[in-house]
């Protein structure tokens, strides 16, 4: 273990429940986008621009973390995570002190593009961090703890946000994430210890752009199981990102419900999500992760086949079958996202911080990539919606059938 310098030295290598702790830097880094969802129409008002360019200041986030994971990745396996993490929180401060003082819908997007930067390493290294200190089955354990927390966050960030919007504009969201970002840099400056191992890090003077290439080109080349585990990754969080960035739209201005009511019925599927993730973290007791994974596809082969008769069937995406049709996909996504992410993990022995880079990567450029081309060629009408996340599961599952085969029983 790498040692930390002071005073506080065996505080820090004592602090229990580490995991638990920086799960908050995940909270934080997913609220900074479901917070403001809320206040979208209000903003595109404001700003008197469109929606899709609302739409894009969403999908800044995973877009810019795509890219910024790789490097935040590799200076983490170099320098260590703590530093990486501590600096993430900075940033991320910044960037939304500057969203909440932003006067047009340029300056929003550079400012979000800024918190962005932060957000991106919070959660990558907090899965970082997860995997220095764990292993197979208790890996996976941990991750579905993990993994409660974004739907979670989903759930109540909205509400937090039409809350704070009742008594303040929607400059108060960004006042209040903030104040999270400069507490919670505080507080992990005073008890975070270093995980990286010195022992399994291979000593570099300098970090080489083609040496970082063919770092990830060995990965993706080299490891069918990391490959197709990024793959599947990606797809959940594209059939996610895709109903969340359209939701407001489809649900306030289609269906006519207000921010509040909009906050409320986004709590349904939110909470089928953390059913699956504690049915999950409930099966690993007895199960193995690859039983686990295999019932996310099954769930995603189901929720295809009836978003397609919903599909043929003329007016019966109404809202009550669009609630329950996100619920299937939201209870069936939590046995897909950490496990996937879970089995990419194992698969790397050395550049851990390097492998959920890309892991981050593919995830996110993919998920931006889609949910833009989505918003410039469609409309974002409910049928347009669902027949785009029903692509996604097809790919999903013929992604998982390819490789589940190999898939190790991890002790």
């Amino acid at each position: 273990m790498i040692s930390i310098r002071g005073n506080g030295d065996r505080k820090r290598e004592d602090v229990r429940f580490l995991p638990f702790l920086l799960m908050l830097c995940t909270g934080i880094s997913i609220s900074s986008i479901d917070m403001y969802l809320p206040a979208l129409p209000e903003l595109a008002a404001f700003f008197k621009t469109t929606d899709n360019v609302l739409r894009i200041s969403i999908m800044i986030s995973p877009l810019i973390s795509a890219f910024a994971g790789l490097f935040y990745g590799s200076m983490s396996d170099k320098y260590g995570r703590r530093p990486i993490i501590l600096l993430c929180l900075f940033i991320f401060s910044i960037g939304s002190l500057w969203c909440a003082f932003s006067d047009t819908a340029t300056e929003f997007l550079i400012a979000r593009s800024v918190q962005a930067m932060g957000s991106t390493g919070m959660g990558l290294q907090t899965v970082t961090v997860i995997s220095d200190k764990f292993k197979g089955i208790t890996l996976a354990r941990y991750l579905s703890i993990y993994s409660v927390l974004y739907p979670t966050t989903y759930a109540v960030a909205p509400n937090i946000g039409a809350f704070l919007m009742l008594y303040m504009s929607w400059r108060g969201i960004f006042y209040f994430l903030t104040l999270m970002g400069v507490s919670l840099m505080t507080f992990l400056y005073v008890i975070l210890p270093e995980t990286l191992n010195i022992k399994t890090t291979t000593p570099q003077a300098g970090i080489s752009f083609f040496r970082w290439f063919s770092d990830v080109w060995k990965m993706l080349s080299t490891k069918p199981i990391f490959r197709n585990m990024a793959i599947t990754n990606a797809l959940a969080t594209i059939m996610n990102h895709i109903f969340i960035t359209n939701s407001p739209f489809i649900y306030e201005q289609h269906f006519g419900l207000t921010k509040t009511q909009f906050a409320n019925v986004s709590l349904i599927p939110h909470s089928f999500n953390i059913v699956g993730c504690l049915v999950y973290s409930f099966l690993l007791k007895s199960c193995s992760p690859k039983f686990c994974l295999n019932l996310g596809r099954i769930v995603a082969m189901l929720f295809m086949a009836a978003a397609s008769i919903s599909l043929i069937i003329p007016n019966a995406l109404q809202m009550g079958m669009v609630v329950i049709l996100y619920c299937v996909c939201s209870f069936g996504m939590s046995f897909l996202t950490m496990t996937s992410v879970g089995f990419a993990v194992s698969d790397m022995q050395t550049n851990k911080g390097l492998g959920n880079g890309v892991v981050q990567f593919i995830r996110n450029i993919s998920s931006s990539s889609a949910v833009m081309l989505f918003g410039y060629f469609c409309a974002g009408g409910v049928p347009q919606v669902f027949f785009a996340m029903s692509i996604c599961a097809l790919a999903m599952v013929v992604t998982i059938s390819a490789c589940y085969k190999d898939l190790p029983e991890m002790a």
